[in-house]
């Protein structure tokens, strides 16, 4: 896969408290633009489009904290659209 000109706006506030980084989801929503395309082993070209997925303010997965995985809402983002986008293709 190649990904072509990215944009990433994190969600909610990034700071650093002794060296480790945090993020205030509740004050931005993450949003990822970026255009990409899908080729198989001889180069042909099996899926492509342009991107732009905006996060929703969902709590993490029970027992756990957003603070426990770096960037945890952008990865989430990109899977769920990583899935739904090329999986079912």
């Amino acid at each position: 896969m190649r990904l072509v000109q990215i944009s990433l706006i994190t969600a909610g506030l990034i700071f650093s408290t002794h060296g480790i980084f945090s993020a205030n989801p509740y004050v931005y929503l993450p949003r990822i633009s970026f255009r990409y395309q899908l080729s198989d082993s001889q180069g042909k070209s099996l899926n492509q489009g342009e991107e732009k997925l905006t996060g929703q303010r969902s709590s993490a997965p029970r027992g756990h904290s957003a603070n426990d995985v770096s960037f945890y809402y952008e990865k989430a983002l990109l899977t769920d659209w990583f899935n739904k986008t090329l999986m079912n293709n």
